[in-house]
C-alpha cells in the first residue's frame, strides 16, 4: 500500500492526515493553535508557532504509523489563505507575529483606495473587493510598522508569504519561496486573468515583487522536503488555498456546484469553470484552481464569523462548556421571531462588505435569555449563508438543488435543518467533514500523476440529508430588514 500525506494549516488547529491512494483516510493528528487578540481589530497568531504546530502534527502521525516508512509519495499542503506574514531571508526568522485573516486594523488603509475610486479597478484585476480581509493591506502594515522590514528589503534579504509559502519555506529548508494560483488570488495583489502579480497595483500599493513569491500552478511539485523521524525524502505535490481544496475535497469540479465550509468562518463557493465571472452582487471571484487544463474559476461568499462566534458565546460569554450544551440551549430556545443578532465582529463579509459595524442583538427576552442568545447566534450563521446564496443565485444563474457542506458545524443537525429551512434548499452533510484535506490530497495525486481531475480516487459517501420545512423563529425578510437598517445607522 502507498500513501500521500495531506497538511492542513487552519485558523484554530494544524491537521496533518494520512491517505491511502485508493481514497481512504487512514489517520489524523491534529495540534491545536492559539490565536490572540491584542487589541481593537487585531488578530495575531505565533508564525514560528503555526510551523511547529503544523510539524508536530506531522510527526504524531508518522510515528503512529511506521508501515508507512518508505511508501509515502508525496504530501499536499493546504491552509488558511489570507494570513500572512514578513521573515527574514538569511535565517528564517519572522519579523513579527503573522496577522490573520479576521485582523481589520488595515481597514483605512484598505478604505483610502475605495474613497478615491479605485474600488471598481482594483475588482476588475483582482476579483477582490478592496477589504481588510485580504493581505495586500495586512503587507502595506507590516512594511510600516515591523522595524526590520525596510532595511532587510532594501538588502534583498525580505520575504513575504500567505501560511503556504511559510510551511514551503520552511519544509524546503529556505529553498523555495513560491505559492500557488489559489492562495495569490486572495492577495488582493494578483491579476486574476493573467495569474500574475498586477504591475500596476505593486506600484499604486508601493509593493515591490522582489519579496513576493513566485506564483506556480498547482498542479505542478513545489520542492522537495525530508520527513522527520527517518521518514525519506518526499515531493510537496502541491499548495492549494483551504476553501478552493474544500470546493475539490467536495467533488465540485462541474460548473454550478456549490458547497459551503462551516468552520471558523463560513466560505461558499461555487464553481464556475474556465468562465470568470465578475460578480454584481457582492461576491468575490476567484482561482479555483489551475491544472494542465488551464486555470478553474469560482465565485465565492466569505462570513467572517461562524464557529468564532459560537467560541465566544462559550469562552467570552460562558453560556456553555461542551457543544452538546450549546445544542441543547439551542433546541430549547422558543422560536423569536423578533430576535436578531448581528455579528458584526468590526464590519461584515460577503455580500455586504461594510467595515466599521458592531455586533448587536436586539429582541432581547427577559426570561431565559440563554438560549435564545444561542439559538439567535445559530439564525445568524444560517441567514447569513442564504445572503450569500441568493447572491450566487443572481450572478451566476445556476440553480442550487443542493448545497453541500463540510467544517465542525456542518455536524450540528439543528443548524443544519435551520439552514434548509431558510435557504428552501436541500442541505447534503459530508460524511467525513476533513472535505479541505482530501481535496489537498486530490491536487497532490493530480501534481505527481497518480491520477486526473475527471478521474479521482473514491470520495466519502454523503452523510445525512436535510429538506425544506416550515420555518420558525426570524424570517428573511426581518432579517433582511435588520442589516440594512444597521448598517445605514452605523
Amino acid at each position: 500500500m502507498e500513501y500521500l500525506i495531506a497538511t492542513d494549516e487552519g485558523t484554530g488547529s494544524a491537521r496533518c492526515l494520512l491517505f491511502s491512494t485508493d481514497g481512504r483516510l487512514i489517520d489524523l493528528k491534529r495540534v491545536p493553535i492559539e490565536t490572540r487578540h491584542p487589541g481593537p481589530d487585531r488578530v495575531e497568531q505565533d508564525a514560528l508557532a503555526l510551523f511547529q504546530a503544523q510539524h508536530r502534527a506531522l510527526e504524531a502521525l508518522l510515528e503512529a504509523h511506521p508501515e508507512a516508512l518508505g511508501r509515502i509519495l508525496g504530501m499536499g499542503i493546504t491552509n488558511q489563505r489570507e494570513t500572512c506574514l514578513l521573515w527574514d531571508k538569511s535565517n528564517g526568522k519572522p519579523l513579527g507575529p503573522a496577522l490573520v485573516w479576521q485582523d481589520r486594523r488595515s481597514r483605512a488603509w484598505n478604505q483610502h483606495w475605495v474613497d478615491q475610486g479605485l474600488g471598481d479597478e482594483i475588482k476588475e484585476i483582482t476579483g477582490l473587493t478592496p477589504d481588510a480581509y485580504f493581505s495586500a493591506g495586512k503587507l502595506c502594515w507590516m512594511l510600516e510598522n515591523y522595524p526590520d522590514a525596510k532595511p532587510l528589503m532594501n538588502r534583498g534579504l525580505l520575504a513575504f508569504g500567505t501560511i503556504d509559502s511559510w510551511l514551503l519555506w520552511k519544509w524546503t529548508g529556505g529553498k523555495v519561496h513560491k505559492t500557488d494560483t489559489s492562495n495569490a488570488s486572495r492577495t488582493l495583489l494578483m491579476d486574476l486573468k493573467q495569474r500574475v502579480w498586477s504591475p500596476k497595483l505593486l506600484q499604486r500599493f508601493g509593493i515591490p515583487e522582489s519579496i513576493l513569491p513566485e506564483i506556480q500552478a498547482n498542479h505542478i511539485p513545489f520542492g522537495h522536503m525530508e520527513l522527520p523521524l527517518g521518514f525519506g525524502e518526499i515531493p510537496i505535490g502541491s499548495l492549494l488555498g483551504d476553501q478552493q481544496a474544500a470546493l475539490l475535497g467536495q467533488g465540485c469540479i462541474e460548473a454550478g456546484q456549490t458547497k459551503n465550509t462551516y468552520g471558523t468562518g463560513c466560505f461558499l463557493m461555487q464553481q464556475t469553470g474556465e468562465h470568470l465571472v465578475q460578480s454584481t452582487h457582492g461576491l468575490l471571484s476567484t482561482l479555483a484552481w489551475e491544472t494542465a487544463k488551464g486555470p478553474c474559476y469560482a465565485l465565492e461568499g466569505s462570513i467572517f464569523h461562524a464557529g468564532s462566534l459560537l467560541q465566544w458565546l462559550k469562552e467570552g460569554l460562558g453560556l456553555f462548556s461542551s457543544i452538546e450544551e450549546r445544542e441543547a440551549l439551542a433546541a430549547a430556545a422558543v422560536p423569536r421571531p423578533e430576535s436578531m443578532l448581528l455579528p458584526a465582529f468590526g464590519g461584515l463579509g460577503a455580500p455586504w462588505w461594510t467595515q466599521g459595524l458592531s455586533a448587536q442583538w436586539w429582541g432581547i427576552p427577559l426570561d431565559d435569555p440563554k438560549p435564545a442568545l444561542v439559538r439567535a447566534a445559530y439564525e445568524a450563521i444560517a441567514h447569513q449563508v442564504c445572503d450569500v446564496l441568493e447572491a450566487l443565485k443572481q450572478d451566476s444563474g445556476h440553480r442550487i438543488d443542493c448545497l453541500q457542506v463540510d467544517g465542525g458545524l456542518s455536524q450540528s443537525p439543528l443548524l443544519m435543518q435551520w439552514q434548509a429551512d431558510l435557504s428552501g434548499t436541500a442541505v447534503s452533510v459530508q460524511q467525513n467533514p476533513e472535505a479541505t484535506a482530501r481535496g489537498a490530497f486530490y491536487m497532490c495525486g493530480i501534481a505527481l500523476g497518480l491520477w486526473t481531475l475527471d478521474c479521482l480516487p473514491k470520495q466519502d459517501a454523503p452523510g445525512r440529508q436535510y429538506v425544506p420545512q416550515k420555518v420558525e423563529g426570524l424570517s428573511r425578510r426581518d432579517w433582511l430588514a435588520g442589516v440594512k437598517h444597521a448598517i445605514e445607522h452605523k
